[in-house]
């Protein structure tokens, strides 16, 4: 029985703040799952919060955290790529087996004598997915709630970066801050 690393992201789908991706060590069949351990969309806030501390505390983890002004510059599949290998790097000397949520690597290039696989849903059938998807979603959370003290007027501690319907409308009126993604947002006809 080895070492397997977990990995997930979370604020892809934002059109504000950051891309964070996470990587999570442990056995590969330790019971987390016990612990409360799910999918962090499945889990309140505080929740999360609270199995991110003991995760921090007693395992080995690493995150990757892409600006809107990188993804602006760069694109979403680039950036993911490069954190995946970041990740893979970091964690090479510890372990040889690397699972990503999803179904596609983004052509990220394991280290030599590693290997990463995709798996669709990982973060609901794999404990190591799942405790980098809370790692990844707490980051996102800590993130969107320090810009919303920065920019109020979007409501960022609510929706987390994501389009929500009230995210558009505050855009409309104030227009867009510098952690917005405005590649994401040209596209649907709001301008800076």
């Amino acid at each position: 029985m080895g070492l397997i690393c977990g990995i997930d992201e979370a604020g892809r789908g934002c059109i504000a703040g950051s891309l964070f991706i996470a990587g999570f060590v442990c056995e590969e069949e330790q019971e987390l799952f016990s612990l409360g351990i799910k999918d962090s969309k499945k889990l309140s806030k505080s929740k999360r919060f609270a199995l991110e501390s003991t995760l921090r505390d007693n395992f080995a983890t690493y995150i990757v955290q892409k600006s809107a002004a990188q993804i602006d510059t760069q694109g979403l599949s680039v950036l993911i790529q490069e954190a995946l290998e970041e990740i893979m790097e970091h964690f090479s000397p510890l372990c040889s087996r690397f699972i990503f949520d999803g179904n596609t690597s983004f052509n990220a290039s394991p280290p030599s004598g590693t290997q990463l696989e995709t798996l669709i849903k990982g973060d609901t059938l794999v404990a190591a997915i799942s405790c980098a998807s809370i790692l990844a979603k707490c980051a996102k959370d800590r993130e969107s709630l320090e810009l919303d003290r920065q920019f109020p007027q979007y409501g960022l501690a609510k929706h987390a970066g994501y389009g929500t319907k009230a995210h558009y409308e505050a855009i409309k009126h104030y227009g867009l801050s510098p952690i917005h993604r405005a590649s994401f947002l040209t596209r649907l006809g709001l301008e800076r």
